[in-house]
């Protein structure tokens, strides 16, 4: 009823997120590990000091 197609923008993002990992892991495989490394071990604070 909002005129809002949240199926488009919900599959738009998945394909987007694919996208993005498998380009990053043709270019730079280190930069896909890197990520899921980071991912897996949570969130974290940042130490500004």
């Amino acid at each position: 009823m909002d005129n809002i197609g949240h199926g488009a923008h919900f599959w738009g993002a998945v394909y987007g997120l694919f996208f993005m990992i498998i380009t990053a892991n043709a270019l730079q495989p280190s930069l896909l590990e890197s990520f899921l490394y980071r991912f897996l071990q949570g969130p974290h604070w940042p130490n500004f000091m």
